[in-house]
């Protein structure tokens, strides 16, 4: 395997050093990159504690897809109705339109007996 140095630099928020190779396997017909990074004790730690965090936050993420519920509407409503609404809280406010749509659904469930029993 022959290795060329193409680039070096250097990570300036972490300070960590880093080296870019390119690499050639004449016998594997493979074509490659290597890095390879230094670090004081320090900015390794710094590292460190930025990657741990970095993969807290990935478990949390799929924690909170792991949990997901679907997301079933209360009442299909047709898209017509779903443009009128829309249109109306544009022009009357959500607080307004919310109001109504509850004021005539309230009363509409009243017609139906929910508490009595069959």
């Amino acid at each position: 395997m022959l290795l060329f140095k193409l680039l070096s630099v250097c990570v300036q928020k972490m300070r960590i050093y880093c080296e870019f190779f390119l690499y050639f396997s004449p016998m594997m017909g493979k074509i490659g990159w290597v890095i390879f990074m230094k670090a004081n004790k320090n900015d390794f730690n710094k590292y460190s504690e930025a990657i741990d965090k970095i993969q807290e936050g990935n478990e949390s993420m799929i924690e909170l897809f792991n949990e997901l519920e679907d997301d079933d509407p209360l009442i299909n409503f047709g898209q017509d109705v779903i443009d009128d609404i829309g249109k109306a809280k544009e022009k009357f406010g959500d607080e307004t339109v919310d109001k109504k749509i509850n004021t005539v659904v309230r009363e509409m469930l009243s017609w139906l007996n929910l508490n009595e029993e069959e």
